[in-house]
Order: C-alpha cells, then structure tokens, then sequence
C-alpha cells in the first residue's frame, strides 16, 4: 500500500509524539515527582502517607547513574525539609544544583577509588542518623560500580579485575550485577 506524502509526514510526527512521550515517561526525575508527594504534616510515598511529626529531619542517599535527576526531584518535592544527604553518579551533570544534597562522581562500569570514597560518604550520612530521622533511599542503574565497598578478603583491586573480565568475556549485566552485589 502506498501512502502519500501527507499521511507519511503525519506518520513520522506521531512517531516523534510517541518517542518523545515514551522517553519523558521512563525519566527517573520524573518517576519520582510521580510517586514522591508532600502536602501539609505529611509525605506520600506511592500509598504510604508518612506523618511529618514523627521525623525530626530527613535525609537522601542516591546512587547510580540517575542519582542526580532522583535527587533533584526529590529534593524539588520536599524542599527545605531535606536536611541533607549524597547523591553518587558516573557523571554529575552540570544542569543541576542541587541545595542540600552533596554530588560525588565515582567510576564505572569499573569500580575505582573515588566510588570507595563516595560508599564512605555514604556511611557518613549513615552515622548521623538517629531514630526518629527518615531516610530516602534513591538507587538507579549503575549504583554497584559507583559504590563499591568490599567485603573482606576482597580488594577493590580484585573486583576491578573481575568486573573488567566480566565485561570483556561475558557481558551480561545480569551476570555483572549479580556478582558486584555478592562482593559489596
């Protein structure tokens, strides 16, 4: 069936619509406006309505490479009631700065020293914490290379090895995944 040139035209922009829609929807910033609310005295979480009155402070830590995007919704969603936190990601885009929550650039696919430093930034902010404080957890792609904390025997320097021959023999990230998360 031949179609004229008109119809074709209309073809590719309902083609571009739906790419474009397509893309905003899978956009991890968005995501989180979706699901992350605030209204007055309270935090939505999907279904989960958290009373404000029962958190003194509340914290972010985002790992992966759309940490800095979740971070910048989460924080565009709560505002001053973020006390703080840290967002690792591959590479921390220029677009966004964000208040109260501290970038950290680390490695990947191959973990690295900066992705070591960036995990104990982590447990700094974990080390703050008291009980009545709320963590937002943020994790995307990408967040066990950029956060690599072995576990003993393990050196960095093995998992290094191991991610670079996963990558060059296997190439799977399932395989690759499953491995970083055993080691971390």
């Amino acid at each position: 069936m031949a179609y004229k040139k008109s119809n074709a035209t209309q073809l590719r922009r309902d083609a571009i619509k739906i790419f474009r829609a397509a893309l905003a929807a899978a956009e991890a910033g968005g995501a989180v406006q979706k699901h992350l609310r605030a209204g007055p005295g309270h935090i939505q979480v999907g279904r989960l309505r958290l009373p404000l009155a029962e958190f003194d402070r509340i914290f972010l830590i985002g790992a992966g490479k759309a940490a800095v995007e979740m971070a910048a919704s989460i924080e565009a969603v709560l505002g001053a009631r973020l006390a703080g936190g840290v967002a690792v990601t591959k590479h921390a885009p220029a677009k966004h700065c964000l208040r109260s929550v501290r970038v950290l650039e680390a490695e990947h696919p191959i973990p690295g020293d900066a992705g070591v430093r960036a995990a104990e930034a982590v447990r700094e902010v974990l080390r703050e914490l008291n009980a009545r404080d709320l963590l937002i957890v943020a994790i995307s792609g990408g967040a066990s290379a950029l956060l690599p904390a072995p576990a003993e025997p393990i050196s960095l320097e093995a998992k290094q090895q191991t991610t670079g021959l996963l990558l060059r023999e296997i190439g799977r990230a399932s395989c690759r995944e499953e491995c970083r998360s055993r080691w971390s």
